[in-house]
């Protein structure tokens, strides 16, 4: 089967925009896009990887030349390989920065700065909360209170699951207590949790300034010994 020069040409212009959408589609948390918004964004993203490809070659001497439009424009002489190439390393690269801006939400930031949006940027509240910064949360020790047994677990929360999954947490340094009376039961080196999104709650010790490293919930222990 012949393959024309346009569909090589979609594929030498798409392939970096692929690239960059892949490779930080395993460093960020999106919500559910349908295929027209993934194409909107791999080929948003291969412009902007060329774009940068053209930058990076005119500091180093080339003549200036968007080789987005080199390589549209132009029959297919050989050249593009390189330009390929290099326009996915960009795309590597580039997937970085897309995954700090989904990480630090910068965008929304700058518009909360400027006062033109009031929202946080993150997928929804649950990603927002896990992926605040840690001396909000205790350095990351916190309360899971498991409604559906009656257990309490105060711990390090290591990893959470995606938003649109079962609120999955895995916890290390874990010490479980029931929730109503706050007696101890035991201690765990790690936990893996699975529940409804309605099921758990998790909070952030109020530990005053100046009062000792040691963990709230053994503190309580101590002087009840």
């Amino acid at each position: 089967m012949d393959i024309s020069i346009a569909t090589i040409k979609i594929l030498y212009l798409g392939i970096p925009g692929v690239i960059a959408y892949l490779v930080s589609d395993k460093m960020v948390i999106r919500k559910y896009h349908d295929i027209s918004h993934v194409a909107v964004s791999v080929f948003i993203y291969s412009i902007i990887s060329y774009a940068i490809l053209s930058v990076v070659l005119f500091m180093f001497g080339e003549e200036i030349n968007y080789v987005y439009l080199q390589v549209v424009s132009n029959d297919m002489s050989g050249n593009e390989v390189p330009i390929l190439l290099g326009g996915s390393s960009v795309g590597i690269i580039y997937s970085f920065i897309i995954s700090l801006e989904f990480r630090y939400c910068l965008l929304n930031k700058i518009g909360k700065f400027f006062r033109v949006t009031a929202r946080y940027g993150d997928v929804d509240v649950w990603h927002f909360f896990n992926n605040s910064p840690m001396d909000e949360k205790n350095d990351g020790y916190l309360y899971v209170r498991d409604l559906k047994t009656g257990f309490t677990y105060y711990g390090y929360i290591q990893l959470y699951s995606d938003s649109e999954q079962d609120r999955e947490l895995v916890i290390s340094d874990v010490s479980v207590y029931k929730s109503e009376s706050g007696e101890h039961c035991y201690d765990l080196k790690n936990l893996y949790l699975s529940r409804n999104r309605d099921d758990i709650t998790i909070e952030v010790p109020n530990q005053a300034e100046g009062e000792s490293d040691v963990e709230p919930t053994k503190q309580s222990e101590e002087a009840a010994n």
